[in-house]
């Protein structure tokens, strides 16, 4: 595989989801549990919500019910640098460019660069997103959180606290 390939299919897999509204019922108001995850191959370990279903390359889903898009992707571009992952990430993502980054988020190992932006799916959804990108060692690791935009809206805590937790916890394994 090519350095690119564990990005493009977790980035992949999450644009071929249906594009269909939802609103997940049995989520609002409930504790969301973060698991820890550790995938060898893409050399990484970090936490997750507990129940959100695994799809591959470091993409899971929270599938609260058959229309639910939200996801949560971590993962890595092997000898990668920061400038090259962002160029990938927005053309993956189907974006012309990624916006400017809204700031930092230092976390114990790392500081990481945190961008918002809007995903156009077919022509009649629209998902909300967050992404971190860190370059350490040559390499850049990304973890992304998506919703459709009203799910976006109306969940902006559990969806700001599973991504912030993730981008914390998220680690290289050494």
């Amino acid at each position: 595989m090519n350095k690119k390939t564990h990005l493009y299919l977790a980035l992949s897999l999450f644009l071929l989801l249906p594009a269909c509204s939802s609103s997940p019922e049995n989520h609002e108001g409930g504790s969301v549990y973060m698991v820890p995850f550790v995938i060898e191959e893409l050399g990484i370990q970090g936490i997750i919500p507990s129940g959100w279903i695994e799809v591959g390359g470091g993409e899971y889903n929270r599938r609260a019910s058959t229309l639910d898009q939200t996801t949560l992707v971590q993962t890595t571009l092997p000898d990668t640098a920061m400038d090259e992952a962002v160029g990938f990430a927005a053309a993956q993502l189907g974006l012309e460019e990624l916006p400017e980054s809204i700031g930092t988020y230092r976390t114990p190992t790392s500081e990481w660069d945190i961008y918002h932006f809007e995903i156009p799916l077919a022509d009649i959804l629209q998902m909300k997103a967050d992404l971190a990108l860190v370059e350490i060692d040559g390499t850049t690791y990304a973890v992304l959180m998506a919703a459709q935009a009203d799910d976006y809206e109306t969940e902006a805590p559990y969806h700001e606290t599973i991504f912030f937790h993730a981008v914390y916890a998220f680690r290289p394994i050494e």
